[in-house]
């Protein structure tokens, strides 16, 4: 499954952030090795000015990469003490800011230390101490916002897995006992602490269920409002470190504060995702046990929720599942062609018809986005007669079923 280039590009953007670019800098700054001092024979005087030309393209990287680590550090030093001051503030927006942000000012302070020193335990530690006050800083802004729907569920999934969140996932259940979404996190949480009962209890929960909301954007939009304030420092603005960072938000422009501050909120939402391994190990044809008439229909249930969603990853997942569970059936033509227009739109990833997309369009209205860009330009619908080239994707819109597997 592809992954969207802005969300793969804020994950880079992340790290090289939080690390303030200390590893490429290490990398294009590191001693020559001693056999390159020996004296230059004959044989070598022809290739003298080329390394002379090398050495100075190094050089020249080696200071944009300078200058790119003082970008990094000074808004580190931003975001982390806007996080500090959020804390101190009396208002919900600015306690769920700091309880989504908390964790990843770990990497600033440990950033300061040098890449190479960071010890794993030391990180543990103080990731364990910041979910800690990132929970703190949830209750009290479900103390000054009790009906705001967002906190119970950023809650639950910046906790974890951990005993210590069980009361902050049952408080997530208790709020929303009607989102298939919250159930299907609760089927994750269930198979990690080897619950099997507790599965298939939040299984049925989530094909009961009414509705089916992810949450979508609440994390990026809490974080934009929160950290709106910060500023683009200096070394951030200089031709060289924006050409660097335009590579890593391509379409952006020039790239300011509150580019950093969304790739920190997107990285966040990558949490957000529902049970995919779950889902797929209980709806899955491929699981060589097959499924009873009862299955086949609470998977349907949940999986037409999640076709329904707005994320990429929802449709992919549910859309080829309800293929393959409607085989010849009534409703085979609709969700074949349904999953045949999801694989066009998904070819174009990647192409420059979608560059125009920012991370917003992707944080809050990820396929709705993507096939506006698509239309604007006449490409949607998908043609008639459009096939993938995928083989299995291919297959399961030709037969509603995989390619036989070769090694049976």
């Amino acid at each position: 499954m592809e992954t969207s280039p802005h969300r793969i590009a804020a994950i880079v953007l992340l790290g090289l952030l939080l690390s303030g670019f200390g590893v490429w800098q290490w990398l294009h700054t590191r001693p020559v090795p001693a056999w390159q001092d020996r004296p230059e024979t004959a044989a070598h005087a022809g290739i003298r000015s080329a390394k002379a030309v090398s050495d100075n393209g190094r050089q020249a990287r080696a200071e944009r990469m300078a200058t790119a680590d003082q970008c990094g550090k000074m808004m580190n030093a931003a975001l982390h003490a806007h996080a500090a001051s959020l804390k101190q503030r009396q208002d919900a927006q600015s306690q769920i800011g700091y309880a989504l942000a908390a964790p990843f000012t770990v990497f600033g302070e440990l950033a300061q230390t040098g890449v190479r020193d960071i010890d794993a335990e030391v990180v543990k530690r103080r990731f364990e101490q910041q979910r800690a006050e990132s929970q703190q800083a949830f209750a009290r802004a479900r103390a000054l916002a009790p009906d705001n729907p967002d906190i119970p569920w950023l809650a639950a999934i910046q906790c974890g897995v951990d005993e210590a969140c069980q009361g902050v996932r049952e408080e997530l259940l208790a709020a929303e006992p009607d989102n298939a979404a919250a159930w299907l996190r609760e089927m994750t949480w269930a198979r990690i602490r080897n619950d099997k009962a507790g599965v298939e209890r939040a299984f049925q929960r989530a094909a009961d269920a009414s509705r089916y909301d992810r949450h979508a954007g609440a994390s990026q939009l809490a974080i934009l409002q929160s950290f709106s304030a910060v500023r683009m420092p200096a070394a951030c603005e200089a031709e060289d470190v924006q050409a660097e960072l335009q590579d890593l938000f391509p379409g952006q422009g020039k790239v300011g504060a509150a580019d950093f501050v969304l790739a920190i909120a997107t990285s966040l939402a990558g949490i957000e995702a529902p049970a995919y391994m779950e889902i797929r190990g209980h709806c899955s044809l491929a699981t060589g046990s097959g499924l009873d008439v009862k299955r086949r229909k609470t998977c349907e249930r949940v999986l037409e929720r999640m076709a329904g969603s707005d994320s990429l990853l929802d449709q992919a997942i549910a859309l080829g599942l309800l293929v393959e569970l409607a085989g010849d059936g009534d409703d085979a033509v609709r969700w074949r062609e349904r999953y045949r227009e999801f694989q066009w739109l998904r070819a174009h990833m990647g192409k420059p018809v979608f560059q125009g997309l920012t991370m917003e369009d992707y944080a809050f209205d990820e396929m709705g986005a993507m096939q506006r860009a698509l239309e604007a330009q006449g490409l949607w619908p998908a043609p008639a007669g459009w096939l993938p080239r995928d083989e299995r994707a291919r297959s399961l819109i030709q037969t509603g079923r995989p390619p036989p597997d070769p090694r049976r």
